[in-house]
C-alpha cells in the first residue's frame, strides 16, 4: 500500500510541477485609429529551471466577445531569440530572481520574466467589448487561493468603444499602462506592504479630463469556453486589512508569521472620460475601459522596507513645480543603498518631469521632481506620480537578490491661472463687467458670479472655481468674449442694492476644469429709479384678499437721478403679475406728480384678490415729460408676496414659504393662533432664518393657523430705511400622526444542520422616536431572492423579538420584520437574506475490486441543498468512461457501469453540481482526479 501512495503522490506532484507557471500581469488595449485597437498580453511568469519548458509560452490564446467569442493565438513579441531551438523565437524577457530570497523559503520558486503578446483588432461599432485570457498553469502554493495549482489563471480588460460625436475628432480612449510592473514585490511581517501600479491613460488630447478608480476584485476562473466565470475562487481573497486608496496604492499589514509567503491580489481599474453626450447636448464622466490586474507579493518573516514621503499639491499652469521628496531605510542599523525609481504620466508629458538627486546611491536619499507645466495640461483629475525606493539585499555567496520596496505618492493638479483685472461699471439698473484673460489661451469660456452685498472672498489652497458657500450664484457663461453686462435677465437690477461679481475661466467642455477665481468687484445700483420697500399680505380670502404695497421715490442728486436730465411731470406705474414669479404684469395704479418734490413716497392696497392660493409679483416702472416727451425712465426691482405652506406631522406641523424680493430677508419669524378655548389672537412661537419651521408640542385633532413675517433690509443701501418689515398670507391645519414606524433592524442567521433560520430584530422606538408606540410585527418570507413577499407569521407582543422558521428542506430565503404601531401604520420592508451551505465532496481514490469495501465511486458523506450534477469521467486518453446526472454517481469501475471493467490508473472529471441557493439554482464547477486501484 505504501508502494501505490508513494506512486500516488509522485504523479500529483508532477500535475503541480507542469502548473507552476502564471504570477501577474495584464491586458491593455490602445486606440488605433476608427474601431481598431491593438491589444497587448502583458503576463508575468515563472521561470523555475526545471519547468522552464513544460510551461513557457511562445504563444498565448486570446479571446474577444464581439457578437460571439473569437479566438487568436497570438506569438510573444519581445525577449531575444532562443536559439536553442531550429526556429528562434522571442522568449521574452527576464525582471528579477526569487531563488533563494524569501524567508523561509518558497517551493517552486526562481526567475521571474516578462511575455508580450500582442495583435490589431477592428471592432463592429460602438458598444463595450471584453477580451481576456486563460491559461492551466496557474503558480502553485498562494495563500489565498485555495489549491491555487490547479485553479485556471484568467486575466481580462473591457473596452468601451464610443461613437466619434462622443469625443473630439482624431480621438479613441485606450486603456491603462501600468510603469510599475506587479512582480517582484517584497512585504515584511511586522510592516506595511504598499503597492501603486503607477498607471496613467497615454495619448489622451489636450482638455480631455480623466481619472482612473481603483477597486481590490476577486479572483476569477474561467468554467467553460463561453466565458461563464466562477467568482471567488479564492477563499479570503480580499487579504485581511488590505485597502487600495484613489491614488492606487494598496496598503496591507501583515502582522503575523502565518502571512508569510505568496499572496495574490487582483487591482481593477476603471477608466473614467468626460464625454459629449448628443442626445441631451451635455458633458458626463463616463466609465469606458476596464483592466484588471494580477499582482503577486511575496512576504518575508522579518525585514525592514524603506518608506518614501508622500506629497500632495497644486501647480499653477505654466509654471515649475519642485517637490522634494524623503527616502530613507525603515531599520536605523541598515545602510544599505537605496535605488529610486520613479513612474506616472507627467513624466510621458511634453516637456516631461524630470526626477534629480536621485544617485549616487545612499541609504537616505532626497530626490526632487521638476516639472514645467503648460496650459495643455489643466485637468479636474490630478497627475499621479509614483516615488520608489528599493533596496537591493544580495545574497551571500550567490548572484540572487531580494529587492525590498517602499512608496510614496503624489497626486499633482495642474490649475488654469485665474481671469485679471476684473472691473464693473454701473448704467442704470445694469452693471458691465470687463476684464482680461489669463496667460492659457485654451480658456476661452468664462462664468460669471454674482451675490447680494459687498464682500471680500480669496481661493483657498487649490481651490478651484466658485463654491457655493461664498453665496455667488453663476449667472452667465460667454465665449470668446471678455466682457459682459447683467441686467438681471431683462427684469433690471434693484436699485439700492450692492452687487459683488467674480470670474472664472474653464476650459473646453470635454474637460470642465475650471481656474482659479478672479479678484472680486463690488457696486451699488443707483436709485433713480422707484424702490418697493413693502409687498405684504394683510387679509388672506380666496375671492376679497388684500396686499399692502409700499415704495419710495427715486433720490434726487447727481449720483441718482438728476432732475436737470429727467424733468417733470413724474409719472408711477404700480403693475402686478400672478405667481411669485410673474412675467405678465398688468397696471393696476398710476400716479402722476407735477413737481419732483410734491411726489411723496406712496402705498397702495390691492384688494379683490385670491391671497389663500396665490403669490402675486409687482413692479413700479417710471416716467418723466409728457406727450410725446415722455420718456421711460427705469423700473424698479420685481417683489413678491411670502408664499406660506404647511404640511402636518405626528403633533406638529412642518412650515414652508418661500418670495423673491429685491431686499434680504435677514430673519424670519413664525406667529401662531391656537384653537379654543385659547384667544383667537397670534402669537409668535419661533425665530429663524431659514425658510421652514417645525411647530412642536401640539395636540393631534386641533386646529392651529400660522402666519409668517419677514424681517429684511436693501443690503448696502445706505439711503434707503431699514428694517423693512413684511407679512405672508395665514394658513391653518390639523396636525395627525404621519409618520410610519422605522423598520426593525433585523439579522437572520441561518442553522443548516438543524435545518431552520433564526430571526432576531430590535423595537424600533428607539430609532423612530417621532413615530407612534410599536404593538406588534408581521414576518414576511420568500424562498428567493427577489421572489414575492408574503406573511408567514404575526406576533402581538412588541417585547416578543425573536422568530424561528423551521422544519425547512432549504435555509435559503428572504425575510423582512415589519413593525406596526398604534395608529395601525406598518414600517417599510427592510429584507435580509441567508443562503443555503451545500455540502458535496467526492474522494479522490477507490478501490472496486469487490471486497465490499470502498467499492463505489460516490460522495465521501451526505451532500445536501444540491439539485443534481452534470459529470463524465475521462481515462488518460480523454474518452469518457462513464456520465450521470445522478448526484449519488454510483460509478462501479466499470465503463458505463456496464461494459468492460478500467483498469488501474488515474481518472479525471468534469462537470458541474447544481447548488439550491437563495439566488436559485447555481451550477458550479466539478473537476478533479481519481486513482481507481484495485489490486
Amino acid at each position: 500500500m505504501k508502494k501505490i501512495l508513494g506512486t500516488f503522490i509522485s504523479l500529483f506532484l508532477c500535475i503541480i510541477c507542469s502548473a507552476t507557471h502564471q504570477v501577474g500581469g495584464y491586458i491593455a488595449v490602445e486606440w488605433k485609429g476608427g474601431y481598431t485597437y491593438q491589444i497587448t498580453i502583458y503576463d508575468y511568469t515563472n521561470t523555475f529551471p526545471n519547468y522552464k519548458v513544460i510551461a513557457d509560452r511562445d504563444t498565448m490564446r486570446l479571446y474577444i466577445r464581439d457578437g460571439g467569442i473569437q479566438s487568436f493565438l497570438l506569438s510573444r513579441i519581445n525577449g531575444r531569440s532562443n536559439y536553442l531551438l531550429p526556429d528562434p523565437i522571442p522568449n521574452g524577457e527576464p525582471v528579477c530572481n526569487y531563488e533563494f530570497d524569501s524567508s523561509p523559503p518558497l517551493p517552486y520558486d526562481g526567475a521571474r520574466k516578462l511575455s508580450i503578446y500582442q495583435t490589431t483588432y477592428t471592432f463592429k461599432g460602438p458598444g463595450d467589448y471584453k477580451v481576456w485570457m486563460d491559461d492551466p498553469d496557474r503558480m502553485a502554493g498562494i495563500n489565498n487561493i485555495v489549491a491555487s495549482v490547479s485553479v485556471y489563471y484568467y486575466m481580462y480588460a473591457i473596452i468601451r468603444v464610443l461613437p466619434p460625436s462622443y469625443l473630439p475628432p482624431n480621438t479613441g480612449i485606450s486603456s491603462v499602462l501600468i510603469t510599475n510592473p506587479p512582480v517582484c514585490q517584497y512585504g515584511c511581517v511586522g510592516g506595511c506592504y504598499t503597492y501603486n501600479p503607477g498607471a496613467y491613460i497615454p495619448d489622451l488630447p489636450p482638455g480631455v479630463a480623466d481619472s482612473i478608480g481603483y477597486s481590490l476584485g476577486p479572483c476569477l476562473e474561467l468554467i467553460n469556453s463561453n466565458d461563464q466565470l466562477s467568482v471567488g475562487i479564492a477563499t479570503g481573497y480580499r487579504n485581511p486589512g488590505a485597502t487600495i486608496d484613489a491614488s492606487g496604492t494598496l496598503k496591507w499589514c501583515p502582522n503575523n508569521i502565518v502571512d508569510t509567503g505568496r499572496w495574490n491580489f487582483a487591482i481593477i481599474m476603471t477608466t473614467y472620460i468626460r464625454v459629449y453626450i448628443p442626445l441631451d447636448g451635455s458633458y458626463h464622466m463616463e466609465p469606458v475601459d476596464t483592466t484588471e490586474m494580477e499582482l503577486e507579493v511575496i512576504i518575508n518573516s522579518t525585514c525592514f522596507p524603506p518608506t518614501v514621503t508622500s506629497i500632495d499639491t497644486c501647480v499653477t499652469a505654466g509654471t515649475n513645480l519642485h517637490i522634494t521628496y524623503t527616502a530613507k531605510t525603515s531599520n536605523v542599523n541598515d545602510i544599505s543603498p537605496l535605488f529610486i525609481t520613479v513612474s506616472g504620466q507627467p513624466f510621458q508629458e511634453s516637456p516631461p518631469a524630470i526626477l534629480s538627486n536621485i544617485t549616487p546611491p545612499l541609504h537616505i536619499m532626497h530626490p526632487v521632481l521638476n516639472w514645467q507645466t503648460t496650459c495643455d495640461e489643466v485637468s479636474n483629475a490630478p497627475y499621479e506620480v509614483v516615488i520608489e525606493a528599493t533596496e537591493k539585499m544580495i545574497q551571500q555567496g550567490t548572484d540572487d537578490s531580494a529587492f525590498y520596496s517602499g512608496y510614496g505618492t503624489s497626486r499633482i493638479t495642474v490649475v488654469a491661472p485665474e481671469p485679471q483685472h476684473l472691473t464693473a461699471i454701473n448704467k442704470g439698473t445694469t452693471v458691465c463687467l470687463s476684464w482680461q484673460p489669463n496667460n492659457c489661451p485654451q480658456d476661452t469660456i468664462y462664468n460669471i458670479y454674482r451675490r447680494k452685498g459687498c464682500t471680500t472672498w480669496k481661493h483657498q489652497y487649490c481651490e478651484t472655481g466658485v463654491p457655493s458657500y461664498t453665496g455667488y450664484d453663476l449667472i452667465a457663461t460667454v465665449h470668446g468674449v471678455t466682457s459682459y453686462c447683467d441686467s438681471n435677465g431683462g427684469a433690471g437690477l434693484s436699485p439700492g442694492v450692492s452687487y459683488a461679481y467674480i470670474v472664472d475661466a474653464a476650459l473646453p467642455p470635454t474637460n470642465g476644469a475650471q481656474s482659479y477665481a478672479s479678484n472680486d468687484t463690488c457696486l451699488t445700483i443707483k436709485l433713480g429709479v422707484p424702490l418697493i420697500e413693502n409687498v405684504s399680505v394683510t387679509k388672506t380670502n380666496p375671492l376679497n384678499g388684500e396686499i399692502y404695497i409700499r415704495w419710495m421715490k427715486p433720490i434726487a442728486d447727481a449720483a441718482d437721478l438728476d432732475t436737470t436730465v429727467y424733468p417733470p411731470p413724474y409719472t408711477y406705474l404700480l403693475e402686478r403679475a400672478s405667481g411669485m414669479n410673474g412675467k405678465k404684469f398688468s397696471i393696476i395704479h398710476t400716479y402722476t406728480s407735477p413737481h419732483f418734490n410734491t411726489a411723496l413716497d406712496s402705498t397702495f392696497s390691492d384688494t379683490g384678490i385670491d391671497t389663500k392660493d396665490s403669490s402675486y409679483t409687482y413692479k413700479i416702472d417710471f416716467y418723466y415729460g409728457t406727450g410725446s416727451l415722455n420718456r421711460f425712465v427705469g423700473s424698479s426691482g420685481n417683489a413678491s408676496s411670502i408664499y406660506l405652506r404647511l404640511e402636518r406631522e405626528d403633533k406638529s406641523m412642518n412650515l414652508g414659504w418661500a418670495a423673491s424680493v429685491p431686499w434680504t430677508n435677514d430673519t424670519f419669524y413664525v406667529y401662531r393662533q391656537d384653537p379654543p378655548p385659547a384667544l383667537p389672537t397670534y402669537h409668535r412661537v419661533g425665530k429663524t432664518t431659514k425658510t421652514t419651521y417645525t411647530d412642536t408640542a401640539l395636540h393631534n385633532g386641533s386646529t392651529y393657523c400660522y402666519y409668517v413675517e419677514s424681517y429684511s433690509e436693501y443690503t448696502g443701501a445706505a439711503k434707503v430705511p431699514k428694517p423693512l418689515f413684511d407679512s405672508s398670507e395665514t394658513i391653518c391645519g390639523t396636525p395627525e400622526d404621519t409618520i410610519a414606524p422605522c423598520p426593525p433592524p433585523l439579522l437572520v442567521t441561518a442553522n443548516c444542520v438543524l435545518y431552520n433560520d433564526s430571526l432576531i430584530w430590535n423595537n424600533p422606538n428607539r430609532e423612530c422616536p417621532k413615530a407612534n408606540r410599536v404593538v406588534g410585527y408581521q414576518i414576511y418570507y420568500t424562498p428567493f431572492e427577489n421572489g414575492d413577499m408574503h406573511i408567514i407569521d404575526t406576533i402581538d407582543n412588541p417585547r416578543d423579538t425573536v422568530f424561528v422558521n423551521s422544519h425547512l428542506t432549504s435555509v435559503a430565503g428572504c425575510y423582512a420584520v415589519v413593525a406596526v404601531d398604534s395608529a395601525g401604520q406598518t414600517s417599510s420592508l427592510n429584507t435580509q437574506c441567508v443562503d443555503n451551505c451545500p455540502i458535496y465532496e467526492l474522494p479522490n481514490v477507490f478501490t472496486p475490486n469487490g471486497d465490499g469495501k470502498n467499492d463505489i465511486f460516490t460522495p465521501l458523506a451526505s451532500f445536501r441543498f444540491i439539485q443534481g450534477i452534470d459529470i463524465n469521467i475521462y481515462n488518460r486518453w480523454g474518452q469518457v468512461v462513464y456520465h450521470t446526472t445522478n448526484p449519488n454517481i454510483n460509478w462501479n469501475g466499470n465503463v458505463d457501469n456496464s461494459g468492460g471493467a478500467c483498469p488501474d490508473g488515474t481518472y479525471y472529471y468534469i462537470g458541474s453540481v447544481n447548488e439550491i441557493r437563495v439566488t436559485g439554482i447555481v451550477s458550479i464547477p466539478l473537476k478533479g482526479f481519481i486513482q481507481l486501484i484495485r489490486n
